[in-house]
């Protein structure tokens, strides 16, 4: 006889749930769901946060162009994360056992707008939410019950992409400086969990960055040294033309 298979009645619920909301908003038009939506962010203000952070996520059936597609707020992108991982608050141990998989979930989809603004080319923005997700995350190592490794994968899924953004990301010396502090900070808190890898590749690469970038900057100025010390030294035809007219000029006001 088979073991019946363990389902977590909660997100049976739910699934039920979602099949009928698509039922139940089917004939609405644009103008009713833009009025049920603002009444929705009025009542919960989290749902406002929420649309801000989808709305600003490049998707190929959107046709808003990218120079006014807004920019990635972290302040908002950080309230996000936080409700997903305070969203178990309130509930009993064995109950909130059950919705770890669904709160991973949320932090996916996260993670997977950052992945969107990578592939549109806009590694800044992704590099923001990222960041955001990878300091919360691993402060919430302590709040999560972990007893199914799922929430600890989450994190580990976030070291391919903050390494490519990282690499990616048009950031100058003080910005990757300010980069390194922050990752190190967080590559600190989770060698407590032996994850702090996740952070090294991401770290190392910034670092290498600025090593190059030192020594290109060293070369440029050893080639600037050979030419002169001014930058048209090695235009003798137009610095002559121009003590020409200056010459000109003396007499002119004598």
């Amino acid at each position: 006889m088979k073991t019946p298979l363990k389902t977590n009645p909660h997100l049976s619920k739910h699934s039920i749930a979602k099949k009928n909301l698509t039922n139940l908003i089917a004939d609405l038009d644009r103008e009713d769901l833009c009025t049920l939506l603002m009444e929705l962010a009025q009542r919960h203000a989290e749902l406002y946060d929420w649309l801000e952070a989808a709305l600003s996520v490049p998707t190929r059936s959107r046709k808003t162009k990218t120079s006014r597609r807004k920019k990635v707020d972290a302040d908002v992108c950080r309230r996000q994360v936080i409700g997903i991982l305070h969203s178990l608050d309130g509930m009993r141990r064995s109950e909130a056992y059950w919705h770890v998989r669904e709160l991973v979930q949320g932090l996916r989809d996260v993670k997977e707008s950052a992945v969107q603004f990578l592939k549109a080319g806009d590694a800044e923005a992704a590099l923001t939410i990222l960041l955001v997700l990878i300091e919360e995350t691993s402060e919430g190592m302590e709040l999560i019950d972990d007893s199914d490794g799922i929430y600890s994968c989450f994190i580990v899924e976030l070291a391919e992409p903050l390494a490519k953004a990282t690499r990616r990301a048009n950031l100058g010396a003080y910005g990757r400086a300010r980069l390194v502090r922050r990752l190190a900070k967080v590559e600190n808190y989770l060698r407590g969990y032996e994850m702090d890898d996740i952070v090294e590749e991401a770290i190392r690469r910034l670092r290498l960055t600025t090593i190059n970038n030192v020594a290109r900057q060293n070369e440029n100025a050893s080639e600037t040294t050979q030419l002169g010390e001014y930058p048209g030294a090695e235009l003798p035809m137009r610095q002559s033309s121009f003590d020409k007219s200056k010459r000109r000029n003396r007499r002119t006001v004598g």
